[in-house]
């Protein structure tokens, strides 16, 4: 799933749990370093961090959320 943020100001997407069933990791961020901004997507069930029920996304930036719900 990608969240995308067109504003200049941040978003918080804080329904996550409510309406989808997906047990969310963040995959990648735009807004981090190099470095920072992708997890290990060849283990990104243990690397990349929980979302948990909401996430904040910065100004004209986007997250990419995996989940291995189906």
């Amino acid at each position: 799933m990608v969240v995308y943020n067109e504003r200049w100001e941040p978003f918080t997407v804080n329904n996550l749990a409510d309406w989808s069933q997906g047990n969310w990791r963040i995959l990648a961020r735009s807004w981090l370093g190099a470095g920072q901004d992708l997890c290990r997507p060849d283990n990104w069930q243990k690397s990349c961090p929980e979302a948990g029920d909401l996430i904040t996304v910065a100004g004209r930036s986007l997250a990419i959320l995996i989940s291995d719900n189906n």
